[in-house]
């Protein structure tokens, strides 16, 4: 798997203008089960959907990732605590449901993860 993604991320760094800065970010957790369908089915206990990091964070395509990243001389963000704090992966936070299927995050997530990405790209923070 590092050889692919090694590979298709130099194809495309290739395809990108040398001074525009390249970022790798890595990718989040992957459910078997739907957060949102275990939310509906224990709305009296939403802590049922709570999961172990390393049962839903590829290891081995984060490893490739990072590794990739760092062949081609780009940065990699490592997400895994925005999505798993503490090794734990959580369906909702406050009133906010953090995704929209198995494995991508809902509009409210991802505008909750901007400070946490503007931070770690080492940008200012825009004001609506």
């Amino acid at each position: 798997m590092e050889s692919e993604w090694q590979a298709a991320l130099e194809r495309t760094k290739a395809k990108i203008p040398d001074d525009t800065r390249t970022v790798v970010i890595g990718d989040g957790p992957e459910f078997s089960v739907a957060p949102t369908m275990c939310l509906s089915m224990n709305l009296s206990s939403v802590s049922k959907c709570h999961v172990s990091a390393s049962d839903v964070i590829n290891m081995d395509r984060i490893k490739a990732e990072r590794k990739a990243a760092a062949t081609a001389g780009v940065q990699f963000i490592d997400t895994q605590e925005w999505y798993c704090p503490d090794g734990v992966c959580t369906a909702q936070r406050g009133d906010i449901a953090l995704y929209r299927d198995n494995h991508h995050i809902t509009v409210e997530h991802a505008q909750a993860l901007a400070p946490a990405l503007q931070a770690a790209l080492g940008v200012a923070r825009s004001r609506p």
